[in-house]
């Protein structure tokens, strides 16, 4: 017999959690096998077979409770906002290519501003920004010209910080590499993870982890409260597109007057309310009643595509771009600061 079959493997349980979720949410009739008396082969294969299979299945259900349970509208509005977030990933992977292209990353400038330990170390997320709009660039360039702050974008982020503990990456009995007491992973093996440039940064790495985050390096001079608030200026509104969900909710009540946009007119303005079919009437020649309650949006739900084309109409920007700070790194301290994101768009 070989090792692998002499050998039970340590269970995986991250899959396992995954597929016993599956296996429960779908429904699965066959029990799990007993995992425990599987050689190492015979688990990994088992794994994968088993993930694909309750994959399947899984993705079976959804689309079974999508035709029982949404309308057919629903499903138009999901299927745009999937075509929505493709293109908006493919915006911000050329904004950042652009971006890479004419701010080139110095690696060594980089950990040498760490090491210095002149600057704390905060984590940004620009998800949420409109990477493409000018007051976006505008206010990025006004942090590269400030003296006191250094923008770092880049995929390698992560891993040049660090991601593990000083004294990480140790193996364990039943890990795969393992012989004796202190063995370690070494660059390049499965799970390897690059070793933390100071105390603390690792976890600064993980969140770093990411597509869309980002390193601005603060100077002594700078507060927590003043860098927070730096990031806070950067504020945009747009008009929120069929299936995305908007900050606030924008009800009417019966018998209330419109607000209308500058340079609108009631009477070409009512009869376009009235087809996208929102309960309104003319009064006289400049003024728009409600006949009837009406909701145009809510917090909690996506916009339906007339509730878009109100909004538009009515000049209503209910979608905030903002920049979404993660986490802050002090020098001084080597603690780590997890930032509350309540300010969060519930939809990018």
């Amino acid at each position: 017999m070989t090792t692998s079959e002499k050998t039970p493997a340590p269970i995986n349980k991250e899959k396992f959690r995954r597929i016993l979720r599956k296996h429960i949410e779908v429904e699965v009739e066959e029990p799990l096998p007993d995992l425990k008396n599987m050689s190492r082969d015979e688990l990994d294969k088992y794994l994968k077979d088993e993930l694909a299979r309750t994959n399947k299945k899984w993705a079976e259900k959804q689309e079974e409770e999508r035709q029982k349970f949404w309308t057919p509208a629903e499903v138009q509005l999901e299927e745009k906002q999937k075509r929505d977030i493709k293109r908006r990933q493919d915006n911000q992977a050329r904004e950042i290519k652009e971006y890479m292209k004419n701010n080139r990353f110095n690696k060594k400038s980089f950990i040498s501003d760490i090491e210095s330990g002149s600057y704390d170390v905060y984590v940004f997320c620009f998800g949420y920004a409109k990477l493409e709009s000018a007051q976006y660039k505008k206010f990025i360039k006004s942090l590269s010209e400030d003296n006191a702050y250094k923008v770092y974008i880049h995929k390698s982020l992560g891993k040049i910080v660090g991601m593990a503990p000083k004294g990480g990456n140790v193996l364990k009995p039943g890990d795969r590499g393992y012989e004796k007491p202190g063995d370690t992973l070494k660059p390049g093996d499965r799970g390897y993870k690059t070793i933390e440039l100071e105390d603390g940064l690792h976890k600064i790495g993980i969140m770093l982890d990411a597509d869309d985050v980002a390193v601005l390096l603060a100077g002594k001079t700078k507060t927590k409260d003043e860098v927070l608030s730096k990031f806070r200026e950067y504020v945009e509104y747009d008009f929120v597109k069929p299936g995305n969900t908007p900050q606030e909710t924008l009800a009417f009540a019966r018998g209330d007057v419109l607000t209308l946009p500058p340079r609108s007119k009631a009477m070409e303005l009512c009869p376009k309310l009235m087809e996208l079919g929102m309960p309104v009437e003319l009064i006289g020649l400049h003024n728009i009643k409600l006949t009837d309650t009406f909701i145009v949006c809510e917090e909690t739900r996506r916009v339906s595509e007339n509730g878009s084309k109100i909004l538009r109409l009515l000049e209503k920007k209910m979608f905030k771009y903002i920049l979404v700070p993660q986490g802050r790194w002090s020098a001084d301290s080597k603690k780590t600061e997890y930032f509350p994101m309540v300010d969060r768009p519930k939809s990018r």
